[in-house]
């Protein structure tokens, strides 16, 4: 068979150029991943640069050629938006902010755009936190758009971009995206406002589409063929808003066929075939669109319909049969009460009872305030009839409290209070190791064995035609494992009777404290205990072979002035580099917190009998003061943990709040709760860490 390509006409020429236009314009918004490195810095905010000059590829439809995209940062690049109304969203969703860009800037050296975000401290935005911070989420992505491209022709160079190209010259971004996935840079222009809908290859399903008639024909293929893809794209893109955007360019790809009279390479039954693909295809799109349009009457997901091949007639059977169900009388014997129902009654009472306990919330459940002034007891009796049980007024108290904890309503909204008062008193609770430690995640409880390499020598010059020597790395063998920390609380039917709803609350906070404050003692016996040998050497953390131990004296410019030398010359465990550690945290106890700030934050050296001495110290370190160190003379300087490995937090699957559980009592007559946290605490390497004895 033979297949050749019939020109467009000029209706056809038109409307590509219509639509390239559109995606040209100044109303698009386009995504890139941006290669990035986030840096974390103090108060939950991170340093991250969203976009930078790298050539994107990109295919041109409309002229059948591969071309890059750059986004220039040496001409007008608008920052107004970010800068004034700029959030951080997750993965380009606008109803999931989870931070808001502080500042923004283009760093003309590097010529990248660079940010400040600060993330929010709801569970979600610090759950993603976390996850910056561990560096399992490292994608950045930004929507933009451009009002003045410049394109350069094939053979053509301007400056030093070499054509075929598109320069946006104008351009304004608009958001900025955590993403957990980052777009595929290979792929189309990006997405316009009315986001389509995406196939997992990354290409829009209409650009999928538009490109398989030229695939189909390159490969030399078929009519059939083509038919047999096209369809499977027709079924993916039902229901999506560019749905007849894609049946348009299906029908644009079958005239782009035609098939030559009989010939010896072509016999009749490959006429045959082809024709009944066309009937097939018409079938298909007709099929496709009817069930679609159906199942939005009544708003019912076609998908399911479509994917496996149901006729018309058989979909519209199943609408009206769970149109019936949906509308079938209610039981009028006993009240029924929907899941929906059941949901926001249960979100109000925990609203109610924690603005009743004095808890602050940002914002609570619609109908909260009607439930603040209720009784444990009433919510028992209340829970009890939600679930068609009759409650007797001269039934006891102590009875109906003990038939509550059967239900399903009062247990779970006891449950739901408890672990709000829980993550909220925990993500509250003053502790400051995350402020200079690393954060890690493990999947299970056993010993986990990291190999840690040395740093390598210099490379070598290598002489033309010469060889290429391998390098050598030391390997040293250390591990690290979880814990499980806990305790449990009860509430019985006695305080219910009593409505002591006061003590419960006040029980899952103290658990939520005790959890913050159980990692950061673990963290800061490390430092004040120096019991812990390292795998390297077998020594103590801090020793005088590991270099890390000062010349005892208080805070001042001598000091710190040996303790910043010393951190600079560490070496690697071959000895065959100088690390050249900055120190970034001075870890100070209660009775060296003022003085700490006196020699940091003053603009002229303290000890100096001149007070035109300048400071050389003024706000070179973050200051971190805690109470768990308690010697009141002994201080500490740490290195960032993205700089060097000093003490790591590791938490399982990255969980880093506790978990609260709940079952009927046993020694009790109620419930009980069960709080837990699974961590493990590891030092993996002295040359981070100093000290000095004061």
């Amino acid at each position: 068979m033979e297949v050749r390509i019939i020109p467009h006409s000029r209706a056809e020429t038109e409307r590509l150029r219509a639509e390239q236009d559109q995606r040209y314009g100044p109303g698009y918004i386009h995504t890139r991943e941006a290669r990035v490195a986030i840096a974390p810095r103090d108060n939950r905010s991170v340093e991250l640069s969203f976009s930078s000059e790298e050539p994107v590829r990109r295919y041109d439809w409309w002229e059948g050629q591969y071309y890059d995209e750059i986004l220039s940062h040496t001409d007008s690049v608008d920052l107004t938006r970010i800068l004034e109304i700029g959030v951080l969203l997750w993965n380009h969703d606008p109803n999931h902010p989870i931070g808001r860009i502080e500042n923004a800037w283009i760093d003309e050296t590097d010529r990248k755009g660079k940010a400040i975000a600060v993330f929010d401290s709801d569970e979600e935005a610090e759950k993603l936190y976390q996850k910056v911070l561990s560096g399992t989420l490292k994608g950045i992505s930004v929507g933009y758009c451009v009002s003045r491209w410049e394109k350069i022709k094939e053979g053509v160079t301007v400056g030093d971009v070499n054509g075929p190209a598109m320069v946006a010259r104008e351009w304004m971004p608009y958001e900025i995206s955590l993403v957990s996935v980052p777009a595929d840079m290979t792929v189309g222009i990006g997405r316009n406002i009315n986001i389509d809908k995406r196939s997992d290859k990354g290409m829009s399903l209409l650009e999928r589409m538009q490109e398989l008639a030229a695939r189909i024909r390159k490969e030399k293929g078929t009519l059939t063929q083509y038919m047999k893809e096209a369809k499977e794209i027709l079924r993916e893109a039902a229901g999506a808003d560019d749905y007849d955007q894609v049946v348009d360019a299906m029908e644009r790809g079958l005239a782009e066929f035609e098939i030559t009279p009989p010939c010896a390479a072509q016999t009749p039954a490959a006429h045959e075939q082809d024709d009944m693909a066309r009937t097939a295809a018409a079938t298909e799109r007709r099929r496709i669109s009817e069930i679609t349009s159906l199942c939005r009457d009544f708003n019912v997901d076609p998908q399911g319909y479509i994917d496996n091949g149901a006729e018309l007639d058989a979909v519209r059977a199943q609408v009206l049969e769970r149109v019936r169900a949906a509308n079938a009388p209610a039981n009028t014997s006993r009240a029924q009460v929907t899941e929906d129902e059941r949901d926001k009654f249960r979100s109000a009472v925990v609203d109610g009872l924690r603005m009743r306990s004095g808890i602050r919330m940002e914002t609570s459940a619609p109908g909260a305030e009607n439930f603040r002034g209720i009784s444990l007891m009433d919510l028992a009796r209340e829970s009890l009839i939600r679930s068609g049980e009759r409650v007797g007024y001269a039934e006891s108290r102590m009875d109906v409290a003990r038939r509550a904890f059967a239900t399903d309503d009062f247990p779970y909204i006891l449950g739901g209070l408890a672990r709000a008062t829980l993550a909220d008193s925990y993500r509250t609770a003053p502790s400051t190791w995350d402020a200079w430690c690393g954060v890690g995640s493990l999947s299970d409880f056993k010993e986990q064995t990291i190999v840690r390499l040395s740093e390598t020598a210099d490379l070598e010059l290598v002489p033309e035609g010469g060889e290429y020597k391998f390098g050598h790395f030391a390997e040293n063998k250390d591990s690290i494992r979880l814990y499980t920390y806990g305790k449990k609380f009860a509430l019985t039917r006695q305080a219910i009777i009593n409505d002591d709803l006061r003590a419960f609350t006040r029980l899952p906070q103290k658990f939520g404290s005790a959890a913050k404050r159980t990692i950061n003692k673990a963290v800061y016996a490390i430092l004040v205990n120096n019991t812990v040998t390292m795998a390297e050497d077998g020594k103590v953390l801090f020793h005088t072979d590991h270099g890390n131990i000062g010349t005892a004296g208080t805070i001042s410019t001598t000091t710190l002035s040996e303790a910043r030398k010393l951190m600079r010359k560490q070496q690697d465990p071959q000895k065959l580099d100088t690390l050249n550690i900055y120190p970034s945290f001075i870890l100070v106890p209660p009775e060296l917190e003022t003085l700490a700030e006196q020699v940091l934050l003053s603009s002229a050296d303290i000890a100096g009998a001149n007070a035109g001495v300048i400071n050389p110290f003024r706000e070179k370190f973050s200051i971190v003061c805690d109470a768990q160190l308690t010697d009141a003379s002994d201080w500490f300087l740490a290195a960032s943990p993205s700089m060097v490995d000093t003490i790591e937090v590791a938490f399982l699957d990255g969980a880093n709040a506790p978990v609260i559980e709940q079952q009927p009592g046993w020694d009790v007559d109620g419930m009980e709760w069960k709080v837990r946290l699974d961590f493990g605490v590891k030092c993996w390497d002295y040359r981070g860490l100093f000290k000095n004895a004061g």
